[in-house]
């Protein structure tokens, strides 16, 4: 695996151009399922400018914030949720772990807790009319 930096949100744009451009020339010098490896490469190097530009900003971010992470993460390193939750500008910023899903929470084992979870926040944060159903539709 290609490991990135361990604070990507202090490199600048250059440095995660850089980094991204290295990791295309690793992956293209490999066997088998590279090309489809590669075309996935651009879309890395947005999201790893989307951090650099987003953590600066998480103090600003004031609106209730529902944090679900999964401690097995394999994608991206759970510590990052409590990283987020820190430094929140928010006063609610629930940090909810799942002990028994992966990356993609929404289609695990724990979909159901989860998706429970959010309809719970959403309806204590008043962003949704209350109703007795989440499956009613609005």
């Amino acid at each position: 695996p290609i490991a990135y930096p361990a604070e990507v949100g202090v490199l600048t744009p250059a440095q995660l151009d850089d980094i991204a451009a290295r990791q295309v020339g690793r992956l293209t010098t490999l066997a088998g399922a590279a090309e489809r490896v590669v075309d996935k490469q651009p879309a890395n190097a947005l999201r790893l400018g989307l951090i650099a530009q987003v953590k600066p900003q998480l103090p600003q971010i004031r609106i209730p914030t529902l944090i679900l992470q999964p401690r097995r993460d394999s994608v991206v390193d759970p510590r990052g949720a409590e990283f987020i939750r820190q430094r929140l500008g928010s006063e609610r910023k629930p940090l909810i772990w799942f002990d028994h899903s992966e990356h993609n929470l929404l289609l695990d084992l724990e979909r159901e807790i989860c998706f429970a979870r959010i309809w719970e926040f959403l309806q204590e944060s008043s962003a949704l009319p209350v109703m007795s159903d989440p499956q009613t539709t609005v």
